[in-house]
């Protein structure tokens, strides 16, 4: 009988082709990395994490798997979160000249799917928070003019989380102010 949802009719179809684990998730890893559609890609994810999770998936060759980033502080971002998954830093990573936005680390496969996926979580919470400490900072630091006042009605819950988030983080964003250089 089969399953209703897409995820279990692929793992039927891939069980009936005679098709391992590993041969999945590779199957998987290409389907996520090469489709347009977001709720395909989702789903590729969610099944990745399950296969990884679970433990039934441990691809132990190893080759460089390149990964992009936007600015230095994605790739340091990067090279944290691949050092969390793999419980060491990279010793050695590769720059491809043609491409300097992008870097190279020596990864089995299992590995690069659990970072492809955290990397891609954690950049999109680092710009979150970055955009929250920034607005703490300026609020700390009195650094408004005067506003106009609108009304905006009720606060949605995740406007509630981010404004206690950021007034937590305004503690620690004052600074004093520097002294006026000039008279007048």
């Amino acid at each position: 009988m089969l399953e209703a949802d897409g995820i279990g009719l692929y793992k039927q179809t891939m069980e009936k082709a005679g098709m391992n684990k590993e041969e999945r998730l590779r199957k998987l890893i290409a389907l996520r990395g090469n489709t347009t559609h977001a709720g395909e890609r989702e789903a590729a994810s969610a099944a990745i994490e399950r296969l990884i999770g679970r433990g039934d998936v441990v691809l132990d060759t190893k080759k460089v798997c390149f990964f992009k980033f936007g600015n230095a502080m994605e790739k340091r971002l990067l090279f944290q979160v691949a050092a969390s998954v793999t419980g060491k830093s990279a010793k050695r990573s590769w720059v491809n000249p043609a491409k300097k936005k992008q870097v190279g680390i020596e990864l089995s496969e299992s590995e690069w799917a659990e970072i492809d996926l955290l990397y891609d979580y954690y950049k999109r919470m680092l710009k979150k928070h970055l955009e929250a400490s920034f607005v703490a900072f300026v609020l700390s630091n009195q650094l408004v003019g005067e506003a106009k006042s609108k009304s905006r009605g009720e606060m949605t819950k995740e406007e509630k989380e981010e404004f206690k988030r950021i007034v937590s983080m305004m503690d620690g964003a004052k600074y004093a102010r520097p002294a006026k250089q000039l008279e007048g």
